[in-house]
């Protein structure tokens, strides 16, 4: 019997395609520099947890990761860096805030995070320019590739292995034949 095709987000490649296109150039300028910037503030928010070095890098970039779901990027280094500093972030969901608090107190990123989208951010977030880097599929790239605002029930699939793996295929394709890095197309 034939697989069955997971197609609960009905979007393709060529959305993405048409994006890059629709974009000016400080748009995709902006892309370019987005995950060499977290980078860099992931070394802040690991210096304010007391880190040094690469060192400060791994835990700020696990920080970040372990509360970035569901959080727009300036309210997620927001809550990393309260969390740093030793206080709550109240508008944290308790496992989200106890990750990066595991995080900052010692505990190994890798060990600590989970999911489909946590992982790969946390991986880009480290090693903006790594090879055989995997897109992050969250509710942006999402939305892209399906060529609209995605609903809440259509974001819920995301963490789907199937609709996600689809997805990153997709990015890599388009990554490739505009010869960009995946993470500059995204």
């Amino acid at each position: 019997m034939p697989r069955k095709r997971n197609r609960q987000i009905r979007g393709n490649r060529q959305n993405i395609l048409d994006c890059y296109n629709r974009s000016n150039e400080w748009v995709r300028q902006a892309g370019d520099m987005w995950y060499p910037n977290a980078h860099y503030t992931a070394i802040e928010v690991g210096e304010l947890a007391g880190y040094t070095g690469d060192n400060a890098l791994v835990v700020g970039a696990g920080m970040i990761s372990a509360t970035s779901p569901q959080r727009d990027w300036l309210l997620n280094v927001q809550d990393a860096k309260l969390i740093a500093r030793g206080h709550e972030a109240p508008s944290q969901y308790g496992a989200n805030q106890l990750k990066a608090e595991q995080i900052r107190d010692g505990e190994h990123p890798l060990a600590v995070l989970g999911g489909i989208k946590v992982v790969p951010f946390f991986l880009a977030i480290v090693d903006p320019r790594g090879e055989d880097a995997i897109p992050v599929i969250d509710r942006h790239a999402g939305a892209v590739y399906l060529g609209e605002s995605m609903t809440d029930k259509q974001q819920s699939k995301l963490s789907n292995v199937g609709v996600n793996t689809r997805i990153v295929h997709a990015y890599r394709l388009i990554a490739e034949q505009l010869n960009l890095h995946v993470h500059q197309l995204q």
